[in-house]
C-alpha cells in the first residue's frame, strides 16, 4: 500500500502489480485525527 497525502483530490486506485496486488490511496492530513483514523480504517 502506498499513502499519500491529499494532492488536491481523494484517490483511491487499485493495481495488479506481477500479480501482487497495490493499492494507491491519499488521506487529508489537515484534518481533526478522527477523521485521519476513520480514512485509515477505510482504507486498510
Amino acid at each position: 500500500m502506498l499513502l499519500y497525502p491529499l494532492p488536491g483530490r481523494e484517490l483511491d486506485l487499485l493495481y495488479e502489480i506481477k500479480g501482487y496486488p497495490i493499492k494507491v490511496c491519499t488521506m487529508d492530513l489537515n484534518q481533526d485525527w478522527r477523521m485521519i483514523h476513520k480514512r485509515l480504517v477505510e482504507i486498510v
